[in-house]
């Protein structure tokens, strides 16, 4: 996978039409994506889109910009910047 994608501004938008259809802006990387999930660096973080009958409806590379359609269940994002170097009973306790 490992697209990287050029000319990402600094803003990241996400937009989710009838859990059907989602749109993001800036979008670094795909990592990974299947039926099941896609996975994207975007300038905010990775971010994991986990649905059923995902597939990627389209991509500009130039823009950063993707599309996903299919049935989604959830999103998540993670930041390795915020969690590194943290046990999980560290992030609890602050």
């Amino acid at each position: 996978m490992a697209d990287i994608i050029k000319g990402t501004g600094t803003s990241h938008d996400l937009t989710m039409r009838d859990r059907k259809r989602i749109s993001v802006t800036g979008v670094t990387e795909v990592v990974s994506f299947d039926e099941l999930s896609v996975v994207l660096k975007t300038v905010c973080g990775e971010l994991t889109v986990d649905g059923e009958g995902l597939h990627i409806s389209a991509l500009d590379t130039t823009h950063g910009t993707l599309e996903i359609e299919g049935s989604v269940q959830a999103l998540s994002y993670f930041d390795k910047k915020r969690d590194s170097g943290k046990s999980v009973l560290g992030r609890i306790f602050k």
